[in-house]
Order: C-alpha cells, then sequence, then structure tokens
C-alpha cells in the first residue's frame, strides 16, 4: 500500500481506503449496510456522525486497520495485529512444539512462494519472517 494522501482526517484515510480497496464503492455500501450516498459524504467530510457498527463493516471490506482509520492511529495494514497475535499463540506453545511450528509456517511459506506474486505474496512473506524474528527473540 502506498500513502500520498492527508491522513489527518477520516474523510482524507476513508478516500485512500476507497481508491486503494478491490471492489466497487457499491459494493462496500451493501457491505456497510448503508446507501451510496454514506460512501460519497464520508469522502467529502461532510458528516461527522458515524455508525460505529458501519465503521467497522468497512474496515474490514477496505481491509484496513479499524484504529487507523477512525482515529489515525498506527498504518492501514491488518497484517500487523495479526502476526502479532500469531506470535502472541506461537510464543505459548512448549518449545518443541513451537520450533516445530515455526518450521513449518517457513517451509510452507517457502513452497508456496511460486504462487504468492506481487504485493500479496510480499505481504504474507513479510509477516512469516516477523513472526519468526519476534519468536528468535523470545528464545534467546
Amino acid at each position: 500500500m502506498q500513502l500520498e494522501n492527508d491522513f489527518s482526517t477520516f474523510a482524507g484515510r476513508f478516500t485512500w481506503a476507497v481508491s486503494n480497496m478491490t471492489g466497487t464503492q457499491e459494493q462496500l455500501a451493501t457491505a456497510m449496510g448503508a446507501s451510496p450516498g454514506v460512501i460519497t459524504q464520508w469522502k467529502s467530510g461532510q458528516t461527522q456522525n458515524f455508525d460505529a457498527v458501519k465503521v467497522i463493516k468497512a474496515a474490514q471490506f477496505l481491509n484496513v486497520d479499524v484504529e487507523w482509520l477512525v482515529l489515525g492511529d498506527g498504518t492501514p495494514e491488518r497484517m500487523r495485529k495479526t502476526s502479532l497475535h500469531m506470535a502472541q499463540i506461537v510464543d505459548s506453545l512448549p518449545r518443541e512444539p513451537r520450533q516445530q511450528t515455526l518450521d513449518f509456517i517457513s517451509y510452507q511459506i517457502t513452497k508456496s512462494e511460486a504462487l504468492m506474486t506481487g504485493e500479496k505474496g510480499a505481504h504474507y512473506h513479510k509477516m512469516i519472517e516477523e513472526i519468526i524474528q519476534d519468536m528468535k527473540h523470545r528464545n534467546q
């Protein structure tokens, strides 16, 4: 994801996310349970009244972090929280199963790299590398 907009406002972050989404604005509106006019209002900054459920559904559809969308905290990528959660799960395993899990993940990613092309593949590979590095640091 490339960041080029003004992210100081919800409208700026939302507009950026919409311009980078997979799908149409009509699909987004449907996923949110809103009319297409809501999308226009949010992009223009015409409204300051946000339904929490619609915002969460929008973030899910747009594949962005909801805290980033609403507050501007962190980054748009949802995967950082996922990788942290995965690291916590793997870290809670006993030593031998933990290492087996890391080895398995690493093997599967290496085996699948040819299938994961472009930005998505790089993103998954980076996430797994972050988990592995975090586990190595925790075991030192």
